[in-house]
């Protein structure tokens, strides 16, 4: 949404384990990827970090994949002084950059990722994540002292969209207007 309101937006494969946007954009398997830079050792400069960027997915919208490695351990990866290199030239280039990461608590990678991000933006999904996994993602954030702009629930069937408290929201009336659903006093 970033990036179809105009600003210029880098997306950032950071789930070293189980990569999955270079699929989801279908991204040549042979193209760069994060995880080559990242491995690189201190001052090699055979990779830039122009040459990960994967330009104009969308509009307005830049993409770093990565991909596995059973031969790297991705949380050491993840503390190395080369992701904060990274998103200091990020923040450089781009208006806006987003970090798909992996799930925090199973893996120490998003805590590293944590530690260097402006915000975090806790994803679950409805029926899948228990509430006692949430709440200790949650609390592991507040420790690290991180931002955390909220939660979003993921796979949430419209249905049920207003049976969670401030799930008010709007949607298409008869006729095609816009009403208020979710809430009876939003009216």
């Amino acid at each position: 949404s970033a990036a179809l309101n105009n600003t210029k937006t880098l997306l950032i494969d950071g789930d070293l384990r189980r990569p999955r946007l270079a699929k989801v954009f279908d991204i040549d398997k042979t193209h760069a990827s994060l995880l080559e830079w990242l491995s690189a050792e201190e001052g090699d400069e055979s990779l830039e970090l122009e040459q990960l960027v994967n330009h104009d997915v969308h509009k307005n919208l830049d993409l770093i994949t990565s991909r596995p490695s059973k031969n790297v351990n991705p949380a050491e990866l993840m503390g190395r002084d080369r992701v904060k290199e990274l998103l200091e030239w990020a923040r450089e280039h781009y208006d806006r950059v987003i970090i798909e990461s992996p799930p925090l608590g199973v893996v120490g990678d998003t805590q590293a990722l944590a530690n260097h991000a402006d915000s975090v933006i806790v994803v679950s999904r409805l029926g899948k994540t228990k509430k006692r996994a949430l709440k200790f993602a949650l609390g592991r954030l507040v420790e690290l002292d991180a931002t955390v702009l909220g939660c979003v629930a993921n796979d949430v069937p419209h249905s049920l969209a207003g049976m969670f408290q401030g799930g008010g929201g709007y949607g298409y009336g008869s006729y095609g207007s816009y009403k208020s659903y979710g809430r009876e006093d939003d009216a």
